[in-house]
């Protein structure tokens, strides 16, 4: 990372790309998102899902998630009541300067001090719908471009994003250029056709916050952290993954285009030694892969054939201790061709 950077806002676009600024300000038409290495870059806001003015926070995540995504039907100025409640107001954004947010709410201004707020959402009407892009570029300051074209020179990558965002980006700040977008689909970044959780002592009526504790959880861990996996005596840390408890069931269409379901398989490492399941994985009605999993296991690779599935299940099963501490992380979880 650049010396003496210090990130104070992270954004979204509409594309995917992940932007990690040292600064943010906007008319109601474009912004001006400062980069590490002291450049400014000029998005549009119609390009612009969403901005963050904290740093992700585990106590927040549900929250953030659905103020972002859950049914908006206007700008939405995202207030942090405290550092573990948000709250939201759905209007206009009309301007953002270092400090303070300008926002129009039921034919009132309000001018929001940014210190109070969590952060903002563009609303569009449209929700664009872009291709794949030709690979994602990660920079070491943590940002990610979807990246529809780019191009190299002694000095620096030139990067055009799916939303037509362009940004200059030093050759030594590239972390790695990820090509493998057209080929596989993260299992996190689809919709089970089927989500079944049951519990170990049956219930007529299942709480609801019971249930919602325990449901697979996407890209997090039942810590609302990212997932942990135990590999060769060290904790490694996944972004990208499923987190499962027992016992829990999970069926997915395919198009029966993908070869292999591959993941790093393992008990979270926070439950140390605890936790024993039994993991099987069937395609139409065949299995092709099972094993028992606990605690005091290192997680494994897994590659599992699914040439010609169509339909794929994966079951989650209680092992010899009823369903304590049965916290498994598919990390890595996907689909290749």
């Amino acid at each position: 990372p650049v010396a003496d950077f210090e990130p104070t806002v992270w954004l979204r676009l509409v594309d995917g790309s992940v932007i990690v600024g040292s600064s943010f300000t906007a008319t109601s038409d474009a912004a001006t998102v400062g980069l590490a290495g002291g450049q400014s870059l000029e998005i549009p806001t119609r390009q612009i899902h969403s901005v963050r003015f904290h740093s992700a926070s585990n106590a927040l995540t549900e929250q953030w998630a659905e103020a972002v995504d859950k049914d908006v039907r206007g700008d939405r100025l995202v207030v942090r009541k405290s550092p573990e409640s948000i709250n939201y107001l759905e209007g206009l954004i009309a301007e953002v300067d270092a400090k303070v947010v300008n926002f129009r709410y039921e034919g009132s201004d309000v001018k929001a001090p940014r210190e109070r707020l969590e952060g903002l959402v563009y609303f569009h009407a449209l929700k664009p719908d872009f291709a794949a892009p030709v690979c994602r570029v990660h920079d070491a300051n943590g940002c990610v471009w979807q990246a529809k074209s780019f191009a190299a020179s002694d000095r620096s990558v030139e990067v055009t994003c799916l939303s037509n965002v362009r940004v200059s980006l030093p050759l030594g700040q590239i972390d790695k250029f990820d090509f493998s977008t057209g080929n596989l689909v993260f299992l996190s970044d689809l919709e089970p056709q089927t989500s079944e959780w049951t519990p170990w002592f049956a219930s007529a009526t299942l709480p609801e916050a019971l249930s919602l504790m325990y449901s697979p959880k996407r890209d997090r861990s039942f810590a609302n952290g990212p997932m942990l996996l135990r590999q060769q005596g060290d904790q490694v840390s996944y972004d990208k993954g499923l987190s499962l408890h027992s016992r829990t069931k999970l069926t997915y269409r395919l198009t029966g285009d993908h070869r292999k379901l591959v993941a790093q398989v393992g008990m979270d490492a926070r439950v140390g030694s605890a936790g024993h399941v039994e993991l099987t994985i069937t395609g139409d009605n065949r299995e092709l892969f099972k094993r028992e999993i606990t605690g005091a296991d290192e997680a494994f690779p897994l590659d599992v054939d699914i040439s010609g599935v169509r339909r794929l299940e994966i079951l989650v099963d209680y092992g010899k201790n009823m369903d304590l501490a049965d916290h498994l992380n598919l990390c890595d979880a996907m689909l290749t061709q």
